[in-house]
């Protein structure tokens, strides 16, 4: 569903402005929670219930909305950093919520995320402003009439898929929505096997599982919330995602030959790196649109990263049942040896993009450059006429 609704959404948050459609997003997450504490509760009601509700939060998916938010408040330099630290703290959350189910019992987990639930939504409405001007506002209503207008416009419910040409505006957008689909192909793919994996070679127990999960998570908080910007402002956005995709093959390799559970853990710390390539991607693409196109762009992204979520599980799926490899140690290793391959390639597209796009230092710098020269000329027009 997120395939679908994130161009709309990003479409429309640029034109009404984004608080209102996070809470609506953040109240239709709330019956998830609630949902399963009444099945639990009451075991004769169908699960049915449950998947519904979780069905629901695909209508108005907040992470783009969020991204969108912090485009509309943080200076391009910073937006890399800002959405590693977002997502790096929703991944810790999940992480920690992983190991209280392992201690505590599934009523009081139930109870505990309706109430976190309740009390974001009350911080949202209270504590969250609204980021996007109301001159920004107006400018992509007014721009949204013009396309209405046009000879063979579409209706102006199907505008947000015609917008989502703008991954196709030129090579820079194309090679960010290859990587935003190979590596979510990777991400999403490996989270759906990678229980089954250590447990089929490694004997994952689930408090080994939760031991991995919180490792991860933490390491991606660490990386995300004090390497990534360092690192940013050292090398730039380009060689970030150079240095995260190259990890993304060595970690790779780590699951598929490891012998034992150290290994797997010295590549659940590497993996934490390749969480820099979604935010890196976000920030590039947000810095080349303009102030009113941020919810379109990343619609686009996440409408790109839905679709990798799809195929990924299957794609991995097939690969571990499929494709023997005799030389890998492991039972459906092989599927490591393809997200190798994936993170390979993406190392090459990263190479291919122009620079003075990619980085947002060189871009600054440019546009500083560019600003001095145009006072420069202005102070020798009027030297010249006086």
């Amino acid at each position: 569903m997120v395939l679908v609704t994130s161009p709309m959404l990003g479409y429309w948050t640029d034109i009404y402005g984004r608080k209102t459609f996070l809470l609506a997003g953040i109240f239709l997450t709330c019956p998830i929670a609630f949902s399963l504490m009444i099945v639990e509760n009451n075991p004769d009601i169908t699960p049915l219930v449950y998947f519904f509700s979780y069905t629901l939060q695909g209508l108005i998916f907040t992470l783009p909305v969020l991204l969108s938010a912090l485009s509309d408040s943080v200076p391009i330099q910073h937006r890399a950093p800002a959405f590693g630290i977002l997502l790096a703290v929703l991944m810790a959350t999940v992480s920690s919520m992983s190991v209280a189910s392992a201690f505590l019992s599934d009523r009081t987990c139930c109870f505990l995320s309706v109430l976190f639930n309740a009390v974001g939504f009350v911080f949202a409405v209270f504590c969250v402003p609204e980021t996007l001007t109301e001159a920004t506002r107006l400018t992509s209503r007014l721009k949204a009439d013009e396309k209405a207008q046009l000879p063979g416009s579409v209706p102006r419910l199907l505008q947000p898929f015609v917008d989502l040409k703008i991954l196709n505006r030129n090579s820079l957008f194309r090679y960010l929505a290859i990587l935003v689909i190979f590596s979510s192909m990777v991400a999403e793919g490996s989270q759906v096997l990678m229980l089954y994996y250590l447990q089929d070679n490694f004997d994952f127990k689930s408090t080994d599982s939760a031991e991995f999960m919180v490792s991860i998570g933490l390491m991606n908080m660490l990386a995300q919330g004090l390497l990534l910007k360092p690192l940013n402002d050292r090398i730039g956005e380009r060689r970030v995602l150079i240095f995260a995709m190259s990890v993304g093959v060595l970690h790779c390799f780590f699951y598929g030959f490891a012998k034992n559970k150290m290994l797997i853990f010295v590549g659940g710390a590497l993996v934490s790196f390749t969480f820099f390539s979604f935010p890196t991607i976000s920030a590039i693409k947000a810095n080349n649109a303009d102030e009113n196109e941020q919810g379109i762009v990343q619609g686009a992204i996440y409408s790109c990263k839905s679709f990798a979520s799809a195929i990924g599980p299957f794609t991995f799926r097939f690969a571990a049942e499929n494709l023997q490899v005799d030389w890998m140690p492991n039972k459906g290793a092989s599927m490591w040896l393809v997200a190798a391959v994936l993170y390979a390639i993406s190392v090459v597209f990263c190479y291919l993009m122009p620079e003075e796009l990619a980085n947002s230092k060189v871009a600054l710098a440019k546009k500083k450059n560019l600003e001095e020269e145009g006072l420069a000329g202005m102070a020798d027009k009027l030297l010249n006429v006086t």
